[in-house]
């Protein structure tokens, strides 16, 4: 059988708060995450551009011999 389901301002809260406490969950998980991949890839970005030497075309690490 069906059983009728009353829409009371309760129940509409009961729901609606979980559904945004979920939903600012969400954004501030991909928040978190985009600023950290933009961290990673500024920071690997200053490293490559600290060892590429632009007139050799060559990768150069202080402290090994040959240049790589």
């Amino acid at each position: 059988g069906e059983w009728p389901v009353r829409i009371t301002p309760s129940n509409i809260v009961s729901i609606a708060i979980p559904v945004c406490l979920l939903i600012v969950a969400l954004g501030a998980a991909v928040a978190y995450f985009f600023v950290r991949h933009r961290r990673l890839s500024n920071s690997f970005t200053q490293f490559a551009n600290s060892h590429y030497d632009t007139r050799r075309g060559q990768a150069t690490f202080p402290g090994t011999a040959d240049a790589l």
